[in-house]
């Protein structure tokens, strides 16, 4: 029902009060009995019945001329507080039957606390995580996310016929996609990512023919890829990455008839070659990382336009040499594979962000160009010959001596240069031309020693087959004796220590290559400094190793990069004992459940320049003697479970400081103001509970790149904040900001933005890409308006 008030004021001042009512129903004569009886309560006089007219299309009240102006403003408010209570539903903009689903749905999640505001008495189309259409007010998003929900993926979902996004992301549902779902003919998006579901991929998801979103990664689905998923037309992304999926890629993914998806694959189980129908489609990013995938992926040429393409940790094996690669390629990652030939000399014409080719098959010289020599060694090492910076020159390579190839070179030499007719002197003068051989070996250390031997002459010929073979068998036991033992680089010290790692991490298979009998320069997961020949670094991960951090590394003085990276099974502290590597860079234990509180003496690695402690249980506060690492240009302590203040002290930290990461833990407090004389690339504080302002962080000459404080309790006036151009990546969502969103975000070209569930009001600026981005940047503010939210009226 639509009502409408107006207040008149004639000429004598009299007022003249008229509801308009579009149609009479008894709750309207209810609502007359109750304001007669509040009139006659009051003593307001009497109404004038003969003034109460209807007709078939409108009522009109007209109160008699000569009562009170007072007294009908006190009837029109008692009026209108009645209404609140008797028609409350004539607001709602929810559609019932909608209303009725999503009560399901909270019902089949057990009444999560996450969805709390799902409150029958009120308008669903203001519920937390769900979105109306704003013609229709049909229900078209529902985004559940991070939130502690279990249970499985409600079949009710698909009673929301108009549903266009579905999004269950970090939740604990499990069981497998149910085959209702294919009901949601309208869904575009669709993202049930890190969950714990199961089962196969459904093929019967082939039937969303809209889907421009397809994203299932990180959870448990088996079986192989179904075929059908090439269905879709309309398909942007599609997301099968970190689950058990086995089995081949399916040729019919190289057959997609509409927009060409990019494909995460990755961190799966998947074998056989690559489809070569792949090649036919021009895909801007592919994953296929981490599986078992063999035999070639040159599916490039310079009419491609693939931007970011990651082929690492598989069995490719074929001639990288000749591949064409586009001008638009950014990321290539190559890296644990078998792929032989050298680097194309094109790579050098790429403005390459990314580059890892390291443990492959790989020779030649790194080609000089481009941004190739900007990449650290560890893009290129342990191939088989690959020289050229930044890796040592070619021609000043150090010869290790004669090893497995290098004594087969010297076999098929003997038994194709050496003349039989050479021993055939007694026995004793072939053995001396052996001695004479090896000694010259020893002096000079190269196949060209053979030019200098000078083979006496014998008259007499034993033509016995028997003795020939015997002389060959005397060569080849010569050339087995380590007559090469001068070119061994690890230190003893060193290998001492390392075995002792290896003990201490109980001979773990990963570490299957650290054979005391051999030079642990070449060990997996170590390297040497190329002058010295000491460990300088040590980096072990993603592998199936338990225990604590071994205190023998301390025993490794000459340590620079020390990284211990997504080992689950390690636990326990930080071991007192690492303040002595005095000259250590590069401290990396990430992706462990290493607990207890940060360590103070990490303050005494003055050499530092990369601290980098995140996703593991830290708990405690932050020690402030972290300020000492004045070389420090990035900190990550994020994904823990700290608590307290960001510490005063963190604003001595040097200008160096670039890239800070301290979001995701119970962090308190407010943010020292000191940190706004530094200048930032990089700062995650999100998913706190800091409170008050962080605008000083900001400046136009500052240089910060990405800012992320979102869900915090973070309080402050956003209209002045000036932002400067460097700016690409602003988060502020879920905090208690208030003004309006500066003109200054108008000029920013790039920029990503969400400033949602805040209080802020005004109109949004026009200009840069504020209009570009989703409403869902904007929505559950106070009183914000403007393209892409309704317009400000």
């Amino acid at each position: 029902m639509f009502i409408g008030q107006s207040l008149k004021f004639g000429p004598h001042n009299a007022v003249k009060l008229e509801l308009h009512l579009s149609f009479i129903s008894a709750q309207h004569a209810n609502l007359l009995i109750i304001v007669m009886f509040i009139s006659q309560s009051l003593d307001f006089g009497v109404w004038c019945t003969q003034c109460y007219k209807t007709t078939q299309t409108s009522s009109v009240l007209h109160p008699c001329p000569n009562m009170p102006t007072s007294n009908l403003f006190i009837i029109l408010l008692s009026v209108l507080f009645f209404l609140s209570l008797l028609l409350p539903s004539f607001s709602e903009k929810c559609h019932p039957d909608d209303k009725k689903a999503l009560l399901k749905i909270k019902k089949a999640l057990n009444n999560p606390y996450a969805l709390a505001s799902w409150d029958p008495k009120t308008d669903c189309c203001e519920w937390y995580v769900v979105e109306c259409n704003r013609i229709t007010h049909r229900i078209v998003q529902l985004h559940l996310f991070a939130s502690n929900v279990s249970g499985q993926i409600p079949a009710a979902v698909s009673e929301l016929p108009y549903l266009e996004l579905l999004r269950f992301h970090k939740l604990n549902l499990t069981g497998s996609i149910p085959p209702s779902i294919t009901k949601l003919t309208n869904l575009k998006f669709l993202d049930v990512s890190w969950n714990h579901l199961s089962g196969h991929v459904p093929p019967f998801l082939s039937q969303l023919k809209n889907l421009t979103f397809l994203d299932l990664s990180f959870n448990n689905f088996t079986g192989s890829i179904p075929s059908s998923l090439s269905e879709f037309q309309n398909l942007g992304a599609l997301h099968l990455d970190r689950n058990s999926l086995t089995g081949n890629i399916p040729e019919s993914l190289g057959r997609f008839t509409g927009q060409v998806p990019d494909l995460y694959l990755s961190h799966n189980q998947l074998t056989g070659e690559v489809p070569r129908s792949l090649g036919d489609l021009n895909f801007t990013e592919l994953d296929f990382s981490h599986n078992k995938l063999q035999g070639d992926v040159s599916l490039f040429g310079t009419n491609k336009t693939i931007q970011i393409a990651d082929f690492s940790r598989n069995m490719l094996e074929f001639d990288l040499s000749k591949v064409e690669f586009p001008d638009s390629l950014t990321s290539l990652d190559l890296n644990h594979n078998r792929i032989t030939g050298s680097l194309p000399e094109g790579l050098v014409k790429l403005n390459l962000q990314y580059l890892n080719v390291s443990y492959n098959r790989l020779c030649g010289e790194i080609p000089a160009g481009g941004e190739l020599q900007s990449f650290d060694y560890t893009s290129y090492f342990h191939n088989r010959c690959l020289c050229g910076a930044p890796l040592p020159d070619c021609t000043r390579q150090a010869n290790p001596g004669p090893h497995g190839l290098e004594i087969f070179v010297l076999v098929a030499i003997s038994l194709c240069i050496l003349p039989l007719s050479l021993c055939s002197a007694p026995s004793f003068i072939c053995l001396e031309l052996l001695a004479h051989m090896k000694n010259t070996f020893n002096k000079r250390g190269t196949l060209s020693t053979f030019s200098l031997i000078t083979f006496p002459n014998s008259s007499d010929k034993i033509t016995s087959m028997k003795t020939a073979l015997l002389c060959i068998l005397s060569l080849l036991t010569f050339l087995s004796q380590p007559f090469y033992s001068h070119s061994v680089r690890c230190n003893p010290d060193d290998k001492k220590v390392l075995l002792k790692i290896k003990e201490a991490l109980n001979n773990p298979y990963h570490l299957a290559s650290w054979n005391p009998d051999t030079d642990c320069c070449y060990w997996y997961v170590v390297e040497c400094d190329r002058k010295t020949n000491r460990i300088n670094n040590l980096h072990l991960f993603a592998a199936n190793v338990s225990g604590q951090i071994p205190e023998a590394v301390a025993e490794l003085p000459y340590l620079e990069s020390l990284t211990f990276h997504k080992i689950t099974n390690f636990t326990g502290t930080i071991p007192p004992a690492l303040a002595r590597l005095t000259r250590l860079k590069m401290l990396t234990i990430s992706w462990t459940n290493i607990s207890g509180p940060i360590p103070s003496f990490l303050g005494e690695l003055k050499n530092l320049t990369f601290l980098d402690l995140s996703f593991n249980n830290f708990s405690g506060s932050i020690p402030p003697s972290l300020a000492q690492l004045r070389n420090l240009g990035g900190l990550r302590l994020d994904r823990n479970k700290l608590t307290g203040s960001i510490p005063e002290s963190f604003g001595d930290l040097t200008p160096s400081l670039q890239y800070l990461y301290l979001s995701h833990n119970q962090l308190s407090g407010t943010v020292p103001r000191a940190l706004g004389g530094l200048n930032f690339t990089w700062i995650e504080l999100q998913r706190n509970r800091l409170e008050g302002d962080i605008s000083f962080l900001f400046g136009k000459n500052k240089t910060i790149q990405i800012a992320d404080f979102s869900r915090n309790m973070l309080q402050f006036d956003l209209s002045n904040v000036e932002f400067p151009d460097s700016l690409s990546t602003l988060d502020l969502n879920h905090n208690r900001i208030t003004g309006s969103l500066p003109e200054g975000l108008a000029k920013l070209d790039s920029l990503f933005l969400n400033v949602s569930y805040n209080r802020l009001c005004g109109r949004i600026p026009v200009g840069g890409r504020l209009q570009a981005l989703d409403y869902t940047s904007y929505f559950h503010n106070k009183c914000l308006c403007g393209a892409p939210l309704p317009d400000c009226k």
